[in-house]
């Protein structure tokens, strides 16, 4: 592939990454009216006004619950929409700079020093461009997690009040509308020289494309911190950054393959008070994410998050959470309850715990 044509691929794999995240604008999102229970007259006593009191009692109570689904509802296509908006302004970023480095290096392509420094910049932009797809994937799954909790929430208030029910699997929506795309990249006194190491980079370039949210791609997307959950770690594992006093046996080994694998994590806490018994008992750990509202920290937490639950069977894994969803060894996921703040929440941290193993003894090894 010619350095033009390699450049044109790369625009047209942003732009399409640009457009999975819409057009911009929204919707205008208006709070949803508080509930006005119906309050029944007083006019009076006997059976036939008791009954209707109790009836209008129960119509009160549900459209009361109704309204805090509502609420919820609302609060959810007011993440997606913020989040999409996101997405929009770092792929703006993303093409911006990626012009701007045609714009500046064009000159210099017809020599082979030129050509591999553009290359090398329009690679980074790709990445950067892959790191913010994968970070929509995560976003999406968990609203989508929580419209599934808000329709079943919908389900048993219509089951109470003798309703029907939405049926099982229904489709929430459509789309985000599609907008935008990448500009037209500059022309470039090229003459389409060759370089040796581009040979099936389009093919890579449209993967790549097929990764991005929206796209048709199954599961998540995998992450550019390159699929480092399939990282193998061979030998005995020396420790890692985890305070390992008063550890169980399989958390030490957990602690330690995570350092062995991610040399970027710095930060691992392990024992500590909790009101649940895995910290106090040894069998958790902390891995504390660098920069993790971004998306290269998103994407990193994702890949320890795979790699913890790659390797459920030899550290006996018991649950990993991250992002504020619990990970479970049969495949399973949950979206748990909001606990008030971003590290509650397991926003900046991966909560990986084990079934223990009981204490260490002299001369543990331990490797996967």
């Amino acid at each position: 592939m010619s350095v033009d044509g390699f450049v044109r691929s790369a625009g047209a794999v942003m732009g399409m990454t640009r457009r999975t995240f819409g057009g911009g604008g929204g919707v205008a999102l208006a709070p949803p009216a508080p509930p006005v229970p119906p309050a029944g007259p007083d006019i009076g006593s006997g059976s036939a006004i008791e009954a209707f009191g109790v009836e209008s009692s129960k119509i009160g109570s549900a459209v009361a619950a109704l309204g805090a689904h509502d609420a919820a509802a609302q609060e959810t296509i007011g993440e997606v929409l913020a989040s999409s908006g996101i997405g929009r302004e770092r792929m703006d970023a993303v093409i911006s700079a990626a012009l701007a480095d045609v714009a500046a290096m064009g000159a210099s392509t017809n020599t082979p020093a030129g050509q591999r420094a553009l290359v090398a910049a329009i690679r980074r932009h790709l990445e950067e461009s892959k790191l913010t797809a994968d970070a929509a994937d995560g976003d999406a799954a968990t609203h989508a997690a929580s419209a599934n909790v808000t329709a079943a929430g919908y389900d048993d208030l219509a089951r109470a009040t003798g309703g029907q029910a939405m049926p099982a699997g229904m489709p929430m929506g459509g789309g985000m509308p599609m907008g935008g795309g990448m500009p037209q990249m500059p022309q470039m006194p090229m003459g389409g020289t060759p370089l040796s190491g581009l040979s099936g980079l389009g093919q890579q370039l449209m993967s790549a494309a097929s990764r991005a949210p929206g796209s048709g791609a199954g599961g998540a997307a995998g992450s550019l911190v390159s699929d480092v959950s399939d990282r193998h770690v061979d030998g005995d594992l020396e420790p890692g950054v985890a305070p390992e006093k008063g550890l169980q046996k399989d958390t030490i080994l957990a602690a330690r393959a995570v350092s062995a694998a991610f040399p970027e994590i710095t930060n691992i806490g392990g024992v500590r008070a909790d009101a649940l018994p895995w910290h106090p008992n040894g069998q958790a750990i902390d891995v504390m994410i660098p920069d993790p509202s971004s998306a290269r920290g998103k994407a990193l937490g994702d890949a320890v998050m795979r790699f913890a639950m790659a390797h459920k069977d030899k550290l006996h894994i018991n649950h990993v959470i991250w992002q504020q969803t619990m990970h479970l060894p049969d495949g399973s996921a949950q979206l748990m309850s909001n606990r008030g703040s971003f590290t509650a929440n397991h926003m900046d941290h991966v909560h990986i715990a084990t079934n223990g193993g009981g204490a260490p003894h002299s001369g543990q090894r331990y490797r996967l």
